[in-house]
């Protein structure tokens, strides 16, 4: 063999052997870690829209906070939309006024509009909404109640992401001990379906918020198989359950608003940190509780 050609010969079997180590380096990206914050809010209906804005200002503008479920919040559309919005299964979706417009809400028709839903529109687009009827209401003791499910995409992790947004009637709770009483009655039906909704969820992650009427802490201690920490402690972990007491209360001594993660969903997300946000408007604090997502 001439020298030119074993210098060829030489070559080809250098570049052979390092085909393989690009490909391999190619092939190991890390995938994509992020925080998402999700914020429970009763924003109090008998405020007037300029206080109420305040506070949703307050929420919307704070760092970290990427989602947001709102409970009572049915007089206070101007808060949270703009123009016509854009029509969806169950509602409509409206963009503006939350933090210079970079939030997108999505408004239920009807009684369902008491509990929106409002995200990031920088770090998430919609997939699907969808209003479930958890029970009928009584008239002077409580309205219709749903939970309100909102489907996104991450676009920085490309997960899917639910939020199931709901209420649950008031004066059901003495001191961890469900009343005898109808209120009760058809709060126990509402959770009952609010589990069955969380385990059927298709989503990569889930997340629940919501005003439940219920003391987590005394719910903690009573253990009721009628509330939350028997009925859905199975199938998702409230903040309450993963930081017992570290949060201020949510409603005078009481903490009553929940941010949860369903359990199956902990392959993709992680809990990071719990705290109520104090100094509002509204007879309620809220509620923000992050988390470590990772596609």
């Amino acid at each position: 063999m001439n020298r030119r050609l074993a210098l060829t010969a030489i070559a080809t079997l250098v570049v052979t052997a390092a085909a393989p180590a690009v490909a391999a380096t190619t092939s190991t990206a890390a995938p994509v870690q992020k925080q998402i914050g999700v914020a429970s809010f009763n924003t109090w209906p008998n405020l007037t829209v300029t206080q109420a804005r305040s506070d949703a200002k307050t929420i919307s503008s704070r760092a970290g906070v990427d989602i947001i479920g709102w409970q009572e919040a049915e007089k206070l559309g101007p808060i949270y939309r703009t123009g016509p919005g854009r029509a969806t299964s169950g509602g409509r979706v409206y963009s503006g006024n939350l933090d210079h417009g970079r939030w997108s809400t999505f408004v239920p028709s009807g009684a369902a509009n008491a509990v929106p839903v409002s995200w990031r529109s920088d770090q998430f687009t919609l997939e699907s909404t969808t209003v479930h009827l958890m029970h009928g209401g009584i008239a002077h003791k409580f309205p219709n109640r749903y939970v309100v499910r909102v489907r996104l995409h991450d676009k920085a992790t490309g997960l899917s992401v639910a939020i199931l947004n709901t209420h649950l009637n008031s004066s059901i709770d003495a001191n961890g001990h469900p009343k005898d009483n109808v209120n009760t009655r058809r709060a126990v039906e509402h959770i009952a379906k609010l589990r069955d909704l969380v385990t059927r969820s298709t989503a990569k992650v889930v997340f629940v918020t919501g005003d439940f009427n219920i003391d987590a802490t005394d719910d903690a201690r009573v253990r009721d198989a009628r509330f939350p920490v028997r009925q859905l402690g199975p199938v998702a972990t409230s903040a309450w359950m993963r930081y017992p007491g570290d949060s201020k209360p949510t409603h005078g001594d009481r903490r009553i608003d929940y941010v949860w993660l369903k359990n199956a969903s902990k392959t993709h997300a992680a809990f990071v940190d719990s705290f109520t946000v104090t100094g509002l408007k509204s007879d309620h604090n809220a509620l923000v509780t992050k988390f470590r997502v990772h596609g």
